[in-house]
């Protein structure tokens, strides 16, 4: 009996988003992709096609690397700690390799952003996510006293995301206990 594929399978959808991830999407060949997702590479031309496979991807990322993360930060009931709690274990994922170093997102903006309209979306809700789980910890911050000025809420949010996209580099060139100690002393800044 032949294997019963459904795109929608989160399994599927994981084994192709750690392909893009890890290779960027012009660095993929349907043959790769084709192996990677055990199907046949006509299957991929005529059945899914690599952009819709891609665009799929890219949604799963969003749903189960950021809307979780942002989910918790938004949940929690501390402020600074809980920024703690969102980049250290980024930090930690990229040390140990257990997912491909860097952004997906940033990765895909860099590569596609001209070239693939379907991404724009994807990459405005990301961004406007995670503009809006960084507001909600600042104003909680805030409200902890743990900054002084809700003023400068607008300038942190674009601190904080210029603060993890830059981790995806700084780990090449820093140990774990350094980028520890990195982010306490750029959260240390959020006065």
């Amino acid at each position: 009996m032949p294997k019963v594929i459904n795109s929608q399978d989160p399994e599927f959808k994981t084994k192709s988003m750690l392909l893009f991830w890890s290779k960027g999407y012009n660095s993929v060949s349907p043959e790769e992709l084709a192996s990677k997702l055990e199907v046949s590479v006509s299957t991929i031309y005529n059945k899914f096609g690599k952009n819709h496979l891609f665009v799929d991807a890219l949604q799963h990322y969003v749903s189960s690397e950021g809307d979780p993360t942002m989910e918790s930060l938004r949940n929690a009931s501390d402020g600074r700690d809980a920024l703690k709690r969102i980049f250290y274990p980024l930090v930690d994922v990229l040390k140990d390799g257990t997912l491909p170093s860097s952004c997906f997102m940033i990765n895909t903006v860099v590569e596609l952003k001209t070239q693939m309209s379907e991404v724009n979306g994807i990459y405005d809700y990301y961004f406007s996510l995670l503009d809006r789980s960084f507001k909600e910890v600042l104003e909680r911050m805030h409200r902890l006293g743990e900054i002084e000025s809700l003023g400068r809420i607008p300038e942190y949010v674009q601190f904080l995301q210029s603060m993890a996209f830059g981790l995806s580099t700084l780990h090449k060139i820093k140990s774990k206990q350094e980028l520890y100690a990195h982010v306490d002393e750029q959260l240390s800044l959020l006065i």
